[in-house]
């Protein structure tokens, strides 16, 4: 979330005239979730720093309630320019729901986070908002899990945390990471492979406010 917090902060700079008013679709049943909330703020205020968070919205995790609680909050309050969502299904839900009012892209930005399967990659190559997505890279996650089971059932030990390689993809940057041939896309495993994880988490569950 810091980072492409950070990214949104540079594009808002270059593209949305140094303001940015977010709409959060989160879940705050999860403390993974919020952190990744937080982070993304805190990474954007390093370049704005007085980025406001217009709406903090609970989205479920999936796209009827994203697309619900955006609406509502639309509604009520549409100053918004940044939309961010906490996975996919929230900052599309999010998405939908702006286009559904008839609300122009122009000046807007969207940024997903997770990369979990193909519907990412079809926004950021058809919708002109959709420019950033923090990459959590599931089939590097489900390496890195596996891995540290094997670990484990073989007595070695391993640390309290496992940091495995995130990136902000911004734009067509997804391409350096994933072949795509329009119904199925397959990693990269060298481009992957080749990010340096941070040595431990920017938050963690203790940090959260």
């Amino acid at each position: 979330g810091y980072d492409a917090g950070v990214e949104a902060g540079k594009y808002a700079k270059e593209n949305l005239d140094g303001v940015a008013k977010v709409m959060n679709v989160g879940l705050p049943l999860l403390s993974a979730t919020v952190l990744r909330s937080e982070g993304f703020m805190d990474g954007i205020r390093t370049e704005i720093p007085d980025a406001t968070l217009v709406h903090d919205l609970d989205g479920g995790g999936n796209p009827d309630r994203s697309l619900e609680v955006s609406t509502a909050a639309l509604a009520q309050n549409d100053d918004i320019n940044i939309i961010y969502g906490i996975n996919d299904s929230s900052s599309l839900g999010g998405l939908q729901a702006w286009k559904a009012a008839g609300k122009s892209q122009d000046d807007l930005l969207v940024v997903g986070t997770g990369g979990e399967g193909l519907a990412f990659i079809n926004a950021m190559e058809n919708e002109p908002s959709y420019r950033i997505e923090a990459a959590m890279f599931p089939e590097k996650n489900g390496y890195t899990a596996i891995e540290a089971a094997i670990k484990v059932f073989n007595g070695e030990e391993v640390p309290e945390h496992i940091v495995s390689p995130t990136a902000p993809m911004v734009g067509d940057e997804w391409s350096t990471y994933y072949d795509y041939d329009g119904s199925t896309r397959s990693i990269k495993w060298d481009a992957v492979n080749a990010l340096v994880a941070p040595e431990k988490c920017t938050k963690t569950a203790a940090d959260l406010k």
